[in-house]
């Protein structure tokens, strides 16, 4: 295994126990996940930030729920 490949394993050993914990814990909630998994994506494509919108039921509407930090 190279050294490249031990860091991304690495990165994702810890994604998943951050993210074992949002999930099992009782004072988190759906913003907390989603900015869980929004760092990473952020991180895994290499941007700069990264947004999550709702969109609204009659598709009329865009609500911007959370930005990356």
């Amino acid at each position: 295994m190279t050294t490249e490949s031990k860091s991304k394993s690495s990165n994702y050993n810890n994604f998943y126990k951050e993210l074992a914990y949002v999930m099992g814990s009782p004072e988190s909630n759906l913003k907390d996940l989603i900015s869980l998994i929004l760092e990473e994506a952020v991180k895994i494509t290499g941007s700069q930030i990264g947004y999550y919108h709702f969109l609204a039921e009659d598709k009329n509407y865009v609500n911007l729920f959370l930005w990356s930090k």
